[in-house]
């Protein structure tokens, strides 16, 4: 189970990423493939964080009790954050584009750090 979670957090990390430099250049179309992998990369987010839930109530091991874990839930809710004032900006919501940026911007960096963290527990 925990391989999936990785392949589903890795594919998360991916596209919120990719999502992010399609944006950077935006031009219109761009904005549509940012909007998409978005959707998909938060998604893919959603599945990993329940597999790892899922895993943890089985085994009867505690939650949030690694910095890894830690890290991996504070950025996911920073992403979903962003994911909703994204979707209010193109609802008319011109104002939350500077919260949108700070979101996603730490999000992106707290995920990051929760790769690093990942890796460095599995490696030692």
């Amino acid at each position: 189970m925990i391989k999936i979670h990785l392949l589903f957090m890795s594919l998360m990390f991916v596209l919120i990423f990719t999502s992010f430099l399609f944006i950077l250049y935006g031009k219109r179309k761009r904005v549509i493939i940012h909007k998409i992998l978005s959707i998909l990369g938060i998604s893919s987010g959603v599945v990993g964080i329940i597999i790892m839930i899922i895993f943890k109530i089985q085994n009867s091991y505690p939650h949030l009790k690694s910095s890894h874990s830690i890290f991996g839930v504070t950025g996911f809710l920073f992403l979903l954050s962003n994911s909703i004032s994204g979707y209010l900006i193109t609802k008319g919501k011109i104002k939350l584009k500077i919260l949108h940026k700070i979101t996603g911007f730490t999000g992106i960096l707290l995920s990051l750090i929760a790769v690093i963290t990942g890796l460095i527990r599995n490696l030692f």
